[in-house]
């Protein structure tokens, strides 16, 4: 039997691994919501993917991981921003894990209540979206056809006192 990795080959690994993912994920990682909100700003995709992980999932399993090895509260301070900044909190990543998933597996209280008024917001949003498209819509019709008079649909019939004739 073999002795394990030990701290030096965790530490190995953890750093592979660190150097393989995005500017984003490191700060997620490391739970830098400030350095993650200026990525951002700067255009950083907020639904990015590294290690089968979306930003917005691995904010959250930071944040539950965080708090189970340190003991201190969970947070949600990444999780919030990736948000404010346009992440998709229904995304899976590429192994199917979603944001939700997750805070609920970490029984991470704030990130599911977070993540459940956001998508409740979207979902609004696409409503009166849908709302307005379809009453634009239905004002074109209305308009289109008001501009056909009702003579425009019927069939006309030739006058009694012209003859039609073929040339």
């Amino acid at each position: 039997m073999g002795k394990g990795l030990g701290q030096a080959g965790i530490a190995r690994l953890n750093a592979d691994v660190e150097s393989t993912c995005t500017p984003a994920h490191r700060a997620v990682d490391n739970e830098d919501a400030e350095t993650l909100a200026q990525l951002l700003a700067k255009g950083v995709d907020p639904d990015e993917i590294c290690h089968d992980m979306t930003l917005l999932t691995h904010a959250v399993d930071a944040e539950g991981d965080g708090a189970l090895q340190s003991g201190k509260p969970l947070t949600v301070h990444t999780t919030a921003v990736l948000l404010a900044f346009g992440a998709d909190p229904q995304l899976p990543g590429p192994d199917g894990l979603t944001p939700m998933g997750l805070a609920v597996s970490y029984d991470h209280h704030l990130a599911v209540e977070l993540l459940q008024r956001h998508i409740q917001r979207v979902r609004r949003r696409k409503q009166m979206r849908m709302q307005a498209m379809l009453a634009k819509a239905r004002k074109r019709l209305a308009f289109g056809w008001e501009g056909f008079g009702a003579d425009s649909f019927q069939q006309t019939k030739p006058s009694a006192g012209k003859a039609r004739t073929r040339e």
